[in-house]
């Protein structure tokens, strides 16, 4: 019996020059598992996605893994074409050569290869590119795997088809900014965020006009030389101004501005540059809806003209008043909150703040 078992002991060892089945073990002795495969990966294809794009010849790539023995291959590209224009495809892949290409109806593009002599492997590089001529807008035009006209079909050396997972694209333009621009007369309200850019100057207010960041608001101005802020630029506590030169041509909707560079101006707290003088009043202020405007300036009969923004910066009325008299307002029905009240007369304006409850 101990012979018995030291012979299968050394069968199940040497398993090569044996020829017992596994049931003739003792269940004391388990069988070895054999590991599961483990699975190849999945091809992939991936059209690039580029943005900030101005009118120009542009080369999107389109990036290809895993990609083994490949021997044959059609598909399908759409795109806007009242945004591009299709110019050619370039850049394939070693090996690749010989491919049918065309844009077979407007924004349908179809590319056809069978290779020759041997298979084609794509670690993981660019499988070609595809170019197009940008005409200028600010919109996207999507870049999307199609199966219009011509379906998807990839297939190894063998005439073995398989089936990569896609991924789209997309082209962004950009519109250039001017080479200057003017704030004017602007309110940046309680949760709004902007930009603004040129690619020489920015002039902020002056020549008796505004510009409010209100507590909660943040605003960026980017220019390529000055920016000059005047009298009428004010941040409220709370308020957000930050205003730099690029050096890279960064400007707002290319992409996300750096706080850094030559800062002009950055703050957080009340930054009001100083006004004329008060020349009229408003009360009462705090108030529940009605209240009075009254013009306090020397020069009789000159018209002064009234607009009230709210909240959020949107203009809420427009009235005018002359000189040395008073006019009733009403913010009745407007729901609570901090209002802005600019008054401008013809050599002057100023501008304050009525809390509606």
């Amino acid at each position: 019996m101990k012979r018995r078992f030291t012979q299968m002991l050394l069968c199940f060892l040497l398993a090569a020059i044996c020829e017992l089945p596994l049931h003739a073990f003792p269940s004391s002795i388990d069988p070895v598992t054999a590991a599961a495969p483990v699975p190849p990966p999945v091809p992939t294809l991936t059209i690039g996605t580029i943005t900030g794009v101005v009118a120009s010849p542009i080369s999107i790539p389109i990036h290809a893994t895993d990609i083994v023995n490949m021997g044959s291959f059609q598909f399908s590209i759409e795109f806007d074409n009242t945004l591009m224009t299709y110019d050619s495809a370039s850049n394939w892949y070693q090996g690749i050569s010989d491919v049918l290409g065309a844009e077979i109806s407007p924004g349908k593009l179809a590319f056809i290869w069978a290779g020759e002599t041997d298979g084609i492997n794509i670690p993981d590089s660019t499988f070609f590119n595809v170019n197009f001529q940008w005409l200028g807008s600010s919109l996207t035009s999507p870049l999307i795997w199609s199966d219009d006209p011509t379906p998807r079909e990839f297939g190894d050396y063998n005439g073995v088809i398989f089936y990569p997972a896609y991924t789209h694209g997309s082209v962004t333009g950009f519109t250039p900014p001017p080479e200057q621009l003017d704030l004017t007369d602007t309110i940046v309200g309680d949760g709004q965020t902007a930009c603004f850019s040129a690619t020489q100057t920015i002039n902020v207010a002056g020549n008796e006009t505004f510009f409010t960041v209100l507590t909660g608001g943040s605003v960026t101005l980017i220019a390529g030389e000055v920016i000059h802020f005047q009298p009428g630029t004010s941040v409220d506590s709370g308020g957000y101004l930050d205003g730099h030169i690029t050096t890279t041509g960064s400007y707002c909707g290319v992409k996300e501005p750096a706080m850094t560079g030559n800062l002009l101006i950055a703050v957080e707290k009340s930054a009001d540059i100083p006004l004329p003088e008060a020349w009229f009043k408003v009360y009462p202020n705090p108030t529940n809806g009605r209240f009075i405007l009254e013009i306090l300036s020397e020069k009789e009969f000159q018209q002064s003209v009234i607009r009230i923004y709210g909240p959020m910066g949107e203009p809420v009325t427009t009235d005018e008043v002359s000189s040395g008299t008073t006019k009733e307002l009403s913010l009745e029905g407007k729901p609570a909150g901090l209002y802005f009240i600019s008054v401008r007369q013809k050599d002057k304006s100023a501008t304050t703040k009525i809390l509606l409850r």
